[in-house]
C-alpha cells in the first residue's frame, strides 16, 4: 500500500479546496451531512478500485452520494451490533443490582470482562471495516459487504494489508481531531480531508487483498 499517496493525492486535484470545503460544511449537518460524507468516502474508494486517475469526486450527484452513504452506514452498523450485545447486559445488570453489594461485586466482574471483550472486538473491527467498505466500493453489493464469511475471507487473503489500513485510518482520524484545536473551525477542513484519506486507503486495501486472493486461487 502507498500510505503517502493516500495522504497527498487530495492536493493534486485542482478543485480540492472547494470539494473539501463542501464536505466540511456537510459535516456540520447532523445525519444528512454525515451520511453524505460517508458516501463521498465510499465513492473515493470506488474510484481507487477502478483506477481512476482523479479519485476525488465533486458533489454534483448528491443523490448518488447520499445513497452510497446510507449503504455505508448499514455496512458499519451490522458488524457493530455484537458490541451492543456484549455491553448492554452488563449495563442493565448494574441498574438492577443497585443497593445490593454482593450483586454489585458480581456485576463489576462481569462488566470488566464485557469491557475487555468489547475492546478486543473493537480492535478486530478496525481491521474488518476496511475490507467491508472496500467490498462495497468494488461490488456495490450490500449483501456481500455485510456477509461476515466473505469479509473475513478477504481479510485472511491479506491480513497485513488490512492491519496497515487500520493503523493508517487511525492516523487519519488523529488528523481529523486536530480541527478541534481551532475552536471547531478547523473540522471543516480536517474531517473531510481525513474522510478522503480513508476512502483512498480502503480502495487500496481492497485492491491489494483482491490481488492476493486471486494469486492464492490460481
Amino acid at each position: 500500500m502507498d500510505i503517502g499517496r493516500a495522504f497527498s493525492y487530495v492536493f493534486e486535484d485542482t478543485d480540492w479546496i472547494k470539494k473539501v470545503l463542501i464536505g466540511g460544511v456537510l459535516f456540520l449537518i447532523p445525519i444528512v451531512g454525515w451520511l453524505a460524507l460517508s458516501g463521498w468516502t465510499l465513492e473515493i474508494a470506488r474510484r481507487v478500485v477502478k483506477g481512476d486517475p482523479n479519485p476525488l469526486p465533486d458533489w454534483s450527484d448528491f443523490g448518488l452520494i447520499f445513497s452510497n452513504g446510507a449503504k455505508a452506514f448499514l455496512v458499519g452498523l451490522v458488524p457493530a451490533l455484537p458490541m451492543f450485545i456484549i455491553t448492554l447486559p452488563a449495563g442493565l445488570a448494574g441498574s438492577f443490582a443497585a443497593g445490593n453489594e454482593d450483586l454489585l461485586a458480581v456485576v463489576g466482574i462481569v462488566t470488566f470482562c464485557a469491557n475487555c471483550l468489547a475492546l478486543i472486538y473493537s480492535l478486530l473491527l478496525m481491521v474488518y471495516y476496511p475490507a467491508a467498505f472496500g467490498m462495497l466500493a468494488a461490488t456495490d453489493d450490500l449483501g456481500r459487504a455485510v456477509n461476515p464469511a466473505q469479509i473475513i475471507a478477504l481479510v485472511r487473503s491479506a491480513p497485513g494489508t488490512f492491519v496497515i489500513a487500520a493503523l493508517a485510518t487511525w492516523l487519519a482520524s488523529l488528523v481529523a481531531g486536530l480541527g478541534m484545536i481551532a475552536c471547531f473551525v478547523g473540522v471543516i477542513f480536517t474531517y473531510p480531508y481525513a474522510a478522503a484519506v480513508i476512502g483512498h486507503l480502503y480502495g487500496q486495501a481492497y485492491m491489494n487483498a483482491a490481488g492476493s486472493a486471486t494469486m492464492v486461487q490460481a
